[in-house]
Order: C-alpha cells, then sequence, then structure tokens
C-alpha cells in the first residue's frame, strides 16, 4: 500500500512557507524535514487534501481535528493546464475508472432484478413512475424517466 508520503500531491504540493519555516527546514518538504504538527521527529507522511507534514497516526489525527481537514484530496478541483502533468492525468483515469465500476455495477444489480438499461429485457417502470408519467402526460408536460 502508498503511504500517505508517496502519493502525488497537487497545486504544486508543499507546504505552507510559515509551515516550512516553522520546521526548520527551507525547502519544506524534503527529507530530514520535521513533522510540522510537533516539530519533534522527521515527517513520514503527507495529507493528500492540504500537504501538510506529520509523522505518525496521532499527528495525523491531530491535524485533522485542528484543521477540520479531510485528509482526501480535491477529485474535482479544475487545474491549469500548465499544470496538468502525469499525476493530474492518472487521478483523472482513476476518478473515470471508478465510474465506469460503479456504473458496471449499477448494471449488474439491476439487472438481478429483472429491470435493463436502456429497455433491454422488457424493463417496465414501478407502477408509482408509471402513475406520475401518466398525469405528466395528460397535462401535456413530456415527462422523461431514466433507470
Amino acid at each position: 500500500p502508498l503511504l500517505l508520503s508517496q502519493v502525488p500531491t497537487r497545486h504544486g504540493g508543499g507546504p505552507p512557507p510559515s509551515a516550512a519555516a516553522a520546521s526548520g527546514s527551507g525547502g519544506g518538504g524534503e527529507k530530514g524535514a520535521l513533522c510540522q504538527e510537533c516539530g519533534e521527529q522527521p515527517w513520514n507522511y503527507r495529507c493528500p487534501g492540504c500537504s501538510r507534514l506529520t509523522c505518525s497516526l496521532p499527528c495525523v489525527q491531530a491535524h485533522k481535528r485542528r484543521t477540520a481537514c479531510s485528509g482526501k484530496r480535491p477529485r474535482t478541483v479544475p487545474v491549469a493546464l500548465a499544470q496538468f502533468d502525469g499525476n493530474q492525468l492518472l487521478s483523472d483515469y482513476n476518478l473515470l475508472e471508478e465510474t465506469s465500476q460503479v456504473r458496471e455495477s449499477a448494471h449488474r444489480l439491476l439487472d438481478g432484478f429483472g429491470c435493463g438499461f436502456e429497455g433491454r429485457h422488457g424493463a417496465q417502470l414501478l407502477p408509482w413512475l408509471s402513475f406520475l408519467g401518466k398525469a405528466a402526460e395528460r397535462r401535456g408536460v413530456r415527462l422523461a424517466v431514466q433507470t
């Protein structure tokens, strides 16, 4: 499994300049820099959400409590073309793959109930959806229900 320190970061990746200065290192993120939470141990993990450097699970948890950081990398934040690199491409590809897996899982689930997509397998609307569609049609509204 990947450690948080091995996960590529977005938008430059380094910690805020004030945090780098507080850790005693000039570069902010190189090996040997101190944990930005406790300032006592070298960092081992980089938060994917905000790039904060921490040394241990207690420091990660303290960071999340103190800053209300989710610890998750934003997945749909627009990135300037100049900043788009191989890591961004991989992140976008993984998002599309996960979306495809969810779609396929939904197909399998609905096929198991005898309902299909795109009118396959004689799929029928639930009675209340059919009633809603007919009521809308009587009022001159064309209601399109996708399953």
